[in-house]
């Protein structure tokens, strides 16, 4: 446990102390850590997975260093817990960052017909007011329970907003709702 180390040591050093007494063996279970952290954040599509898992990493030792103390069996699984919001915090900022950005937006569907419906996508987005458009963009990406948390609200709540925002939306693509 990191409280029974002594409060001098550098928080890296406490965590090398928590993978293994001997130095040499606590090093490479480091190495072996930021190895697959690095991979954890490549294989959920994050471009940047060397810097997302520097940053999870110096969380944790920001974090142990004020004194948390890690009860996991396996003191690595502290850090994937972090990777966890790390990449949760990366997806958010990216489709925050690109929400205002409506021409990025690709469809799924490729040829003519795909850019077609990108173009759709971009204007039926670019109808939305800026509130709607985020929380339906969110939705979309995934980040329905962060949603749900920030709202306070249950799944189903969720829904039937996103649904409104939907009928709004074909209602005025139909020419039936002057204003949004």
């Amino acid at each position: 446990m990191v409280s029974d180390l002594d409060d001098n040591v550098r928080a890296e050093d406490r965590f090398l102390l928590l993978l293994d007494p001997d130095p040499g063996t606590a090093e490479e279970k480091y190495l072996a850590l930021y190895t697959k952290l690095v991979k954890y954040f490549e294989w959920r599509g994050a471009g940047n997975a060397d810097d997302l898992a520097q940053e999870t990493l110096e969380r944790g030792f920001a974090r142990i260093a004020a004194g948390t103390e890690v009860y996991a069996d396996d003191p690595a699984s502290y850090f994937f817990g972090i990777a966890k919001n790390v990449l949760r915090e990366h997806w958010k900022k990216r489709v925050i960052d690109h929400a205002g950005d409506l021409d990025t937006l690709e469809s799924p569907v490729r040829g003519a017909a795909g850019v077609d419906n990108g173009i759709l996508l971009s204007q039926c987005l670019a109808m939305l007011d800026p509130t709607d458009r985020d929380l339906f963009v969110r939705y979309h990406s995934g980040e329905r329970d962060v949603l749900r948390n920030e709202l306070n609200v249950d799944a189903n709540n969720l829904r039937v907003r996103i649904h409104r925002i939907l009928e709004r939306l074909r209602r005025r693509l139909e020419g039936d709702l002057v204003s949004p």
